[in-house]
Parts: C-alpha cells; sequence; structure tokens
C-alpha cells in the first residue's frame, strides 16, 4: 500500500486566538493550502496539498504531515501526492477539537490552482482530521477520517488517514489471519484487537461429523493504516468466548470452548460443542504490557454464552452450553474485585442475543427454540416479557440509540433454517414495535452500526447446508426501510465485524465456502471496508 502524503508548515503572520486543553491562550494561524491538479493515465486524478501555517509569540502551535492512504492504491511517482477517484471534483479537510471551532477547507479541484487560505489549528489533545472527496454533484465519494490526535507546538506532527469509496465494500491489501467465529475488541490507542475463533486445522469426529480447533492467535488492526499486524498469543485456544473492554482499557475474554464440532449430511449442517470442552476460564489482556493474563474463574463452565458491561467493570454472563446442554443461569461479576452473584434465567439459552440499553438493563432474547421468550435484566434480577418471542439460534441484534429501539434479526430455526425476520422492540415498554423481512434469510452474519445512523446486514449463510452470500443491505430505523444494496467482495460468514470510529464498517475473514459431503471449509485471508 502506498502513502500519499499532504504536509502541513508553520510560517508567523496572521494570527488569531485559540485556547488550548490546558487553558493556554495563544496566537495561531494556517495562512495558506497549495493545490496542484495533472492527469493521470490509470483515470485517476493526482494533486498536492501545502498547508501552510503559524504562530506569534511563544510557539503554541503544530504541524500536520498527513499521509493519506488510499485503496486501492495507485502508482505514484513523486511524494506529496493524494491519488483521487476519476470524479473528483473537491477535497474537504476538517479538522476538529472541543476547544475550537470547526476548521473546514474546501478545495476545489479546478477552481483552486494556485491556493486557498484556511485559519488556524490550535495544539491539544484529541483532534480529529477528516478527508472528503466530492463529485460534480456534490456527492461524497470517498472519505477517511482520524482520531484522538495530539497537536504539538513547533512539531510536525504525523497523522494517518485511510480512505475508502463510500456505499460500497473496499477490500483491504493488508492480510488478516484466515479464520472464523474470531471476536475483535478496540484498544485505548484507536486500534483493534482480534482474538480466538477457529483454523483449518481439523479432524473426523464420526459419520458427517468434522472437528475444527479453536486458536490462540491474536492481530492488531490499525485503521489508520488499513493493516493487519500480529499479537500475543491468549493463554488458551478458544472460540464463542466473549471479550469486553474494561474501565481501564484492558480486554476481559471469557469462556469459550477449544473445539468445535461440525456436522453435515446432505440438507443441514449444524454447528455442536462438546460440553467436556467449553471452558470456566477467564484471562484479561493487559494493553500497556501488550500480554495476556490468567483471571477469574466462572462458577461454571460457558461457550455461545454472551457477555454485557454494566455499570463501572461488573458484566452480566448469560447461558451459552455448559457440560452438553444450553445453561438457565447467569452471573454478575466485577472483574476488578472478584465478586460473583448468581441468578437463574427464566429459559435455558445458547447462542442468544443480549443488548445493554441503559447503564443497568439488558435485553436478552433467542437461543431457545422451544419457547424463548424474551427476558429483561435488571439488578434485582431477570424478567420475562411474553410479548416478545425469538426462537432462533445465532441471531443478530444491535441498539438504536436515536430511536431507542433494539433491532433483532436472522438466526437459524431448529432445522438449522435461516430465517429472514427483522423485529424492532422497544424496551422501555418491552414490546415489539413492528416486523420487516430481509431481501434474503441469513444467519452468521453481524448488524454493524454505521456512523450515519443505518444499519449494515453483510454476508451470512442463506441455507441450511451453510451457503454464504456475498450480499448485503442496509436498514434505515428512521425510515423503517432497507435503503442500500451493496455487495461483499466475496461471499463471507462468521465473520469478525467492528464498527470503526470513523463510521465505517471492518469486514474480517470469516468462511467462503463449506463442501457439505466432506465438511471441508474455504477460510479467507481477506478483510473489507464498507464506508457509508
Amino acid at each position: 500500500m502506498r502513502l500519499h502524503k499532504v504536509s502541513v508548515f508553520i510560517p508567523s503572520e496572521s494570527p488569531a486566538m485559540y485556547g488550548g486543553d490546558n487553558g493556554i491562550v495563544f496566537k495561531c494561524f494556517i495562512e495558506r493550502v497549495w493545490f496542484k491538479a495533472t492527469s493521470f493515465l490509470t483515470g485517476f486524478t493526482l494533486f498536492s496539498l501545502f498547508v501552510i501555517c503559524g504562530c506569534s509569540g511563544s510557539r503554541t502551535d503544530g504541524s500536520i504531515s498527513l499521509s493519506i492512504h488510499s485503496i486501492p492504491p495507485q502508482p505514484v511517482t513523486v511524494l506529496n501526492t493524494l491519488s483521487l477517484p476519476q470524479h473528483a471534483d473537491n477535497v474537504i479537510i476538517t479538522i476538529t477539537g472541543k476547544d475550537f471551532s470547526p476548521i473546514v477547507k474546501d478545495v476545489s479541484v479546478a477552481a483552486n490552482p494556485s491556493g486557498v487560505t484556511i485559519n488556524g489549528i490550535p495544539e491539544g489533545y484529541n483532534r480529529t482530521v477528516g478527508v472528503e472527496v466530492k463529485d460534480a454533484s456534490g456527492a461524497v465519494i470517498a472519505r477517511g477520517k482520524t482520531t484522538g490526535i495530539r497537536i504539538i507546538a513547533g512539531s510536525v506532527n504525523n497523522v494517518d488517514t485511510l480512505i475508502t469509496g463510500t456505499g460500497v465494500f473496499t477490500r483491504l491489501e493488508s492480510k488478516p489471519i484466515p479464520r472464523a467465529f474470531a471476536v475483535s475488541s478496540q484498544l485505548p490507542d484507536g486500534t483493534y484487537i482480534i482474538m480466538g475463533g477457529i483454523v483449518k486445522g481439523q479432524s473426523p469426529c464420526g459419520q458427517g461429523c468434522v472437528q475444527y480447533n479453536a486458536t490462540s492467535q491474536t492481530e492488531r488492526y490499525d485503521p489508520k493504516t488499513g493493516t493487519f499486524s500480529p499479537g500475543p498469543q491468549m493463554t488458551e485456544t478458544r472460540v464463542f468466548f466473549t471479550a469486553n473492554a474494561l474501565s481501564d482499557g484492558s480486554i476481559a475474554v471469557i469462556g469459550g470452548t477449544d473445539i468445535v464440532n461440525i456436522n453435515c449430511n446432505m440438507t443441514a449442517c449444524s454447528i455442536t460443542v462438546p460440553g467436556e470442552h467449553t471452558k470456566t476460564s477467564i484471562e484479561v489482556y493487559d494493553p500497556v504490557s501488550d500480554n495476556f493474563y490468567k483471571g477469574l474463574t466462572l462458577t461454571m463452565p460457558r461457550a455461545g454464552h454472551t457477555a454485557d458491561i454494566l455499570t463501572g467493570d461488573t458484566l452480566l454472563i448469560s447461558g451459552g452450553i455448559s457440560t452438553n446442554r444450553s445453561a438457565n443461569s447467569a452471573e454478575l461479576v466485577d472483574i476488578k474485585t472478584g465478586k460473583f452473584a448468581t441468578y437463574a434465567m427464566s429459559f435455558a439459552r445458547s447462542f442468544q442475543t443480549t443488548v445493554v440499553y441503559s447503564d443497568d438493563e439488558v435485553f436478552l432474547a433467542c437461543g431457545n427454540s422451544a419457547g424463548s421468550n424474551a427476558e429483561f435484566f435488571q439488578l434485582s434480577g431477570f424478567t420475562l416479557s411474553n410479548n416478545i418471542t425469538c426462537t432462533t439460534y445465532f441471531p443478530s441484534s444491535a441498539f438504536i440509540h436515536d430511536e431507542e429501539e433494539i433491532l433483532v434479526n436472522g438466526g437459524v430455526n431448529a432445522y438449522w433454517q435461516p430465517v429472514s425476520q427483522l423485529m424492532l422492540i422497544d424496551p422501555f415498554n418491552r414490546v415489539v414495535h413492528s416486523y420487516y423481512s430481509m431481501t434474503l434469510p441469513r444467519a452468521l452474519f453481524s448488524d454493524i452500526l454505521l456512523g450515519d445512523g443505518n444499519v449494515l446486514i453483510a454476508g451470512g449463510i442463506t441455507t441450511p447446508v451453510f451457503t454464504p452470500t456475498c450480499s448485503a443491505e442496509v436498514f434505515s430505523p428512521v425510515s423503517k426501510s432497507f435503503v442500500k444494496y451493496p455487495s461483499l467482495s466475496i461471499p463471507r460468514a462468521g465473520y469478525t465485524a467492528q464498527n470503526l470510529q470513523d463510521g465505517s464498517a471492518l469486514i474480517v475473514s470469516g468462511f467462503s465456502a463449506i463442501n457439505p459431503l466432506t465438511i471441508d471449509i474455504t477460510f479467507p485471508d481477506t478483510a473489507e471496508i464498507y464506508n457509508p
């Protein structure tokens, strides 16, 4: 992947007053943005930007060296160039921080060959640099954003920003570990760690059964550059576990199993977890030492459970497979103090879904084909709701904050047939608002909240024999309708999904095919981003 740099330098004139994060008042300005456009045989426009800025008196301003990672990368013969989509007309650079008004510069490709004026970048923490590329109609055709930037006075501050096309899936050049059912979590430095899952190693476990082994491998994803890098090993191999970020930035990794059995015949496949392989262990990832260490022990083994952060570092760990059956209990665990409390659930559940919709309230549903009415947990315990029924395994869900609704959709029924139903639920009145139908039945997929408030529903299996799809759809909770139908670069199910800070969605690996006769699974070593 090539780096395309935009540099910001500082002279000393045209000051303006600003306040920094530390309360210091200082003078700072940005004088000019120089722009030069040329044609290119590949159909992409190349241009250079130079933002000139400065301060008077004591130097309380800084400069930015912005590296643009453009996907797909284009051949570049000189430095300080940025490759743009063919129909690029404007480039908008926005610099924001809580202690100053947004700095916005709209650079026209055609009208500003000699440069334009922009004012002020104060020093301080938690600055954001956003880049949007627009066509002649004003539509955004590519964008990227980097958050958590520190601007240091009197020095060049290097900022990386990944730009991808909007409304489409863009495949990353960097290759992740090929695996399925891994779990990701955000780290304090803005990167993401991806952990565990099943990998290629396999062995027979009877007629029509193949056993897949879990892995302890982890990797880091850097959203600034779109690259993956190796991470530390977990203390144990795990799949169908949970991972939750704690208040100090560490990650609690809970339960799971080291073996998954995939069973297939000519009409259906299924997933089973041998009860004797489920885990009681908890380990914690420390981002400071970049290492995992062993932590507490659960009151019982759990795999395919759910874990939700409530107030502080207290987690509600519910259901899951335990000793060859679904568990009908939950435990409230304070990871820091080791304090446990157990609760009885109304139904035994595994591979269910949960959503936290307030500081101490959790919605729990599905995961029980026998009679899965939804349950609501508060610190006093579980309350059954007979107004909401969900009988699927492996559904997906999301909490829509602005609408105060929970979206629950997809999953497989007792016969491992994927379903297409989508429900919008009012958790405060504990009723279903409305029912919708996705364009395809789906299971083993994720609902991903996008920066524009919509929900990306991508891939998954669409048949009982685990046929992955590359189709996707975007649901608008505001209009209560499906508004876009993008397509993944390849079919995927059981992938790792992560909504990123710039409002885009990251989808990593998973499985792209399964042969029901041999139960051989294809794990792609690719990842892609959807930018709304």
